[in-house]
C-alpha cells in the first residue's frame, strides 16, 4: 500500500451530511407556502430552485420601501425615483403611491414599519417583519400592505400570514389578545379585510401553526394542487399541478 493511500486509510470517516431542519429557521414566507401547498415549500426552503424575475415583486418592494421611507419622515423621498435598466415603468409606483395616500393610513403616523419578529411554537422558531404597526379605533392593529390579488378561493393557508402577526403581537410584543386587530390593504383595489381577535382566536391560531408544522417536521412535501398553481413560480417544474390546471379547464 502506497504511504498516500495508508494516510487516507488512518483519516476518520466523515459524519454523513444531515438533511436540513426546516424548523431551524423558518419564515412567516416558508411556512405560508407550506400550508398552501408542501411541494411549494420544499421549492422555497428545502431545496431552493431558480425563481424567474417578477416586475410585480420588484413593484412590491419599491412601494413597501416607499411607505417606510415616508414613515421617517423622508419628505424628499416621495417623488418616484427613475428606474433603473431592467426595472418596471414608474406608473405602476405613481398609482400605488396615490392609492396609500388615500387610504385610512396614508395620513397616520404609524407606531413602527417594518418590524421585525420571532415567535416560538413547539420547537419551532418562526421569523417574519411586518409592514406597520397603528394603534387606530382603539385598536393595536398590524398592517399588512398587499399589491397583488386577494388569494384564491381554495387557498389552503389564506388568512395563515395575518393570523401568524397576530401571535407575534401576543407573544412578541405583549399585547392582550383582545387589543388585537390584523388588516390586510388592497392598495390598487382601495380596499382591505380586518379581522379582531381575542383569546380564544389566538388559541385556534395556535392550533393552526402547529398543524401545518406537524407536517413540516415529519417531512410531507408531497404537492396540493389548486387554482392557486397558476401563481406559482414552479409550475414549470410541477407535473402535478399542471395536469391539476389543466382538469379544470
Amino acid at each position: 500500500m502506497s504511504r498516500r493511500a495508508d494516510q487516507l486509510r488512518l483519516l476518520p470517516d466523515l459524519p454523513a451530511a444531515e438533511p436540513p431542519n426546516p424548523l431551524a429557521s423558518l419564515s412567516v414566507s416558508g411556512l405560508v407556502a407550506y400550508g398552501r401547498c408542501p411541494r411549494q415549500c420544499y421549492w422555497s426552503v428545502i431545496e431552493p430552485r431558480p425563481r424567474p424575475a417578477s416586475p410585480s415583486a420588484r413593484v412590491g418592494s419599491l412601494i413597501h420601501g416607499w411607505i417606510e421611507r415616508r414613515a421617517c419622515g423622508q419628505g424628499s423621498l416621495l417623488a418616484v425615483e427613475s428606474p433603473a435598466a431592467g426595472c418596471p415603468s414608474p406608473d405602476p409606483m405613481a398609482r400605488l403611491q396615490a392609492a396609500f395616500l388615500a387610504s385610512p393610513y396614508g395620513e397616520l403616523a404609524p407606531l413602527a414599519v417594518e418590524r421585525p419578529f420571532a415567535v416560538t411554537v413547539g420547537e419551532a422558531v418562526v421569523r417574519g417583519r411586518v409592514d406597520a404597526l397603528y394603534h387606530r379605533t382603539g385598536r393595536f392593529e398590524v398592517v399588512d400592505f398587499k399589491t397583488g390579488n386577494r388569494p384564491c378561493a381554495d387557498d389552503r393557508a389564506a388568512g395563515l400570514q395575518l393570523d401568524l402577526y397576530a401571535l407575534a403581537a401576543v407573544d412578541a410584543w405583549g399585547r392582550a389578545p383582545e387589543e388585537v386587530r390584523t388588516t390586510e390593504w388592497y392598495l390598487a383595489a382601495g380596499q382591505g379585510c380586518s379581522r379582531d381577535f381575542d383569546a380564544g382566536e389566538i388559541s385556534r391560531v395556535r392550533e393552526r401553526v402547529a398543524l401545518v408544522l406537524e407536517g413540516l417536521a415529519a417531512g410531507r412535501f408531497a404537492p396540493e394542487p389548486g387554482s392557486y398553481c397558476t401563481r406559482c413560480a414552479f409550475l414549470g417544474l410541477c407535473r402535478t399541478g399542471r395536469v391539476a390546471l389543466e382538469g379544470s379547464h
